[in-house]
């Protein structure tokens, strides 16, 4: 059974690599390490790490020295990181990794990227008022799916892992990545969700080109909000959820007909990736959110993608992990997810995770090395039995 656990490079480095892979393989009794290999902003405590404790990371970046050779037809150009010291410093981890016996996933982050959204605006994700999210770029943008494919194949012939975990290869919701967010008052489930929508020229165009008129169901959309946003929301609209049956009867049936577009377009590009990453031999796909309350948010057909997944990560509780296998409909293991937070004990730990086991967990991603205690890893440890069994 696979046990992961999500890794910075910075903290391997800081740490020195043989040191954290002895932590991560002898007292964690891990078996594979999910290296990140781009990444979005974030700010880390890290309680292990003897260069810093903490750690305000960029806006956006490659964790690896990208040959702007490979990029030269790309409109899109990486930005690498500043931890990067080497030009071989994530392949030298890879190879590391690899001569301990350790499998290898390589973490992709692609659509969520602060610095990637304002430094190309024109390709980041708009919603209906003409607000540009600038967290986030859009995936029906050519120059974006170029950009990604791109990507995955520089990390592919870096790394040559084992497996993949594909994250923000889809649309985001509204509020993903607010930085230091001055929401102060509510904003119903429905305008969120319409918010969250990219209607950008592109999406705008593909949506016209499948029989859609974009350009008035973006208008209305923006009347609507313009109309809704100002109000202060009763009590049943604050808690009414995005329901199928509304859905259906919005904007005159062109809003349904807009999400089918959106939906074909985020899944083609996963196809596309996913793809680019068969043609390199016998490599796992794994992604997450893919739970029906995420599909219309984020755009991705279960349905189309399903298929194309090896392993599926889904949250730790053994509640959710059969209504997902169910949903996928396919012989995708599903790894359950676990952070620190989620538990306060060793027993805590093991108790946990020996009721995801019985629900039909098929394998365990622990979140994340750097931002847990060396206590947790023993604990870890200690559960070891659970996957090697």
């Amino acid at each position: 059974m696979k046990a992961s656990i999500y890794t910075y490079p910075w903290d391997l480095a800081d740490e020195g690599i043989d040191a954290a892979l002895d932590n991560i393989q002898h007292v964690g009794g891990l078996n594979d390490v999910a290296l990140a290999t781009s990444y979005h902003t974030a700010t880390y405590f890290l309680p292990h790490n003897p260069v810093r404790k903490l750690y305000y990371g960029e806006d956006g970046m490659t964790l690896f020295q990208a040959d702007s050779a490979r990029y030269e037809s790309t409109a899109i150009k990486p930005r690498v990181s500043e931890v990067v010291d080497r030009p071989d410093y994530l392949e030298r981890q890879a190879e590391r990794i690899r001569e301990r016996g350790l499998s290898l996933t390589a973490w992709i982050v692609y659509a969520y990227d602060h610095y990637l959204a304002r430094a190309y605006p024109a390709l980041a994700q708009q919603d209906a008022l003409g607000n540009r999210h600038l967290s986030h770029l859009c995936v029906g943008a050519p120059d974006v799916r170029q950009y990604f494919l791109t990507l995955t194949e520089d990390i592919l012939e870096r790394l040559n892992p084992d497996a993949v975990h594909l994250e923000s290869l889809n649309f985001l919701p509204f509020g993903h990545g607010f930085s230091n967010p001055k929401v102060l008052t509510s904003i119903t489930p429905w305008c969120s969700f319409l918010m969250g929508l990219c209607m950008c020229g592109h999406c705008i165009e593909a949506a016209s080109a499948d029989g859609v008129d974009g350009e008035a169901l973006r208008s209305d959309v923006a009347q609507y909000l313009n109309t809704e946003l100002p109000k202060l929301p009763s009590q049943s609209e604050s808690v009414q959820p995005v329901t199928p049956t509304r859905l259906a009867a919005a904007f005159g049936g062109q809003l349904r007909a807009f999400l089918e577009v959106r939906s074909g377009i985020a899944s083609s590009l996963f196809e596309n990736v996913v793809r680019e990453i068969r043609s390199r031999g016998d490599i796992a796909v794994q992604a997450d959110h893919l739970d029906q309350d995420e599909e219309l948010a984020i755009g991705l057909s279960v349905e189309r993608v399903a298929p194309l997944i090896d392993r599926s990560v889904t949250g730790p509780s053994p509640d959710a992990i059969k209504p997902m296998k169910r949903r996928l409909t396919t012989d995708a293991k599903m790894i359950v997810q676990v952070s620190p937070s989620a538990f306060a004990s060793s027993d805590t730990l093991s108790d946990m995770l020996t009721a995801c086991k019985r629900g039909g967990a098929g394998g365990f991603a622990f979140y994340n090395y750097g931002l847990m205690r060396v206590e947790h890893l023993r604990w870890l440890g200690q559960a070891r039995g659970l996957w090697k069994e």
